[in-house]
């Protein structure tokens, strides 16, 4: 039941952040241009490239491994990867990961219209 409970919650909020994600866009291609056409194109182009993103940030902030866990403790002076750390970036990085694929279907359904 909890875990049912948090899969709905990451779910729902997903889904509202990519609605947010779609209607500023919306609004700021709006400013631009006034030809439906043109909207549409650009809005499907942009929330595509937003999606693509989502899951690129997502997939990479769970990119663990001991050697780029050293790499990145030399290079940045991060502080070392335990499990909590750990855990608590794979909460973060699923809610990158469903909002860009959830951004790359309604990229998709818009550009079907």
């Amino acid at each position: 039941m909890e875990k049912a409970r948090k899969i709905l919650d990451i779910a729902i909020m997903s889904v509202i952040y990519s609605l947010i994600v779609v209607l500023v866009n919306l609004v700021v291609i709006f400013l631009f241009t006034q030809d439906m056409i043109q909207i549409l194109y650009w809005l499907s182009f942009i929330t595509l490239i937003e999606g693509g993103l989502g899951l690129i940030a997502g997939g990479g902030s769970v990119l663990y491994s001991p050697i780029f866990n050293k790499a990145f403790e030399k290079i940045f002076h991060s502080e070392p990867w335990d499990f909590k750390r750990q855990k608590r970036t794979e909460q973060q990085a699923l809610k990158w990961i469903i909002t860009g694929s959830l951004l790359i279907i309604e990229a998709l359904i818009i550009s079907a219209i």
